[in-house]
């Protein structure tokens, strides 16, 4: 009888530590499942944050790839308004000046002109006034060469000579003790062609009042 009592002590002994161990196996093992889900979970978030992240960091990197552009046309941009404020201000200066030509009167005067060679008895030496050698021409960058009274007509100023025989455009550039007043002396290629201009009262018309820019 005592026998029997024990074997059925030790069954059921043995039941329930089975049936205890089986619990919490069962426990265990569905605390493995959830941590495992809530891992995969996890994970699967992690992963779409990574993958968010990305596009957003391609989309900046796209961004600051457009503002980069977007800055090199307006530096490109800025540059041309410059050049074209500058090309402005020149065409402004030009107009300016162009106007001014325009407002002076065109005057003409009456005045005796001579003839004279580059090198003469009385100590021409073929330099002119201005520096410029006319010792192998009577021309300066197209006009022809003319000596006037520098207080009448300044250095380099344009001007139209028309005579009985001729009409021309002459630059002064010389100056002479005897061309005074109201007096010219034109550069003639030789002697012969100064003695044959002889002494003539021409109509001159004064187109450039001195320098303007360049000579």
């Amino acid at each position: 009888m005592k026998q029997n009592t024990a074997r059925n002590l030790v069954i059921a002994g043995t039941v329930l530590f089975a049936s205890t161990v089986s619990i919490i196996y069962s426990d265990i093992n569905r605390e493995r499942i959830k941590y495992k889900n809530e891992l995969e979970s996890q994970v699967k978030l992690n992963d779409a944050l990574m993958r968010s992240y990305k596009k957003q960091s391609n989309l900046l990197k796209d961004k600051e790839n457009d503002i980069k552009e977007l800055n090199k046309q307006f530096q490109s941009k800025d540059k041309t308004i410059k050049l074209q404020s500058n090309e402005i201000h020149r065409l402004k200066k030009q107009l300016e000046k162009a106007k001014k030509r325009n407002e002076l009167p065109t005057k003409k005067l009456k005045m005796e002109v001579t003839s004279y060679i580059a090198h003469c008895k009385e100590g021409c030496t073929g330099i002119t006034r201005s520096g410029y050698n006319v010792s192998n021409t009577i021309y300066y960058k197209g006009y022809r060469v003319v000596a006037a009274d520098l207080n009448v007509l300044p250095l380099y100023s344009i001007i139209q000579i028309k005579t009985k025989h001729e009409t021309f455009k002459a630059v002064v550039i010389d100056s002479g003790g005897a061309i005074v007043g109201n007096k010219l002396d034109l550069l003639s290629k030789d002697t012969q062609t100064a003695i044959n201009f002889g002494r003539q009262i021409a109509e001159v018309t004064i187109l450039r009042m001195g320098k303007e820019g360049n000579k």
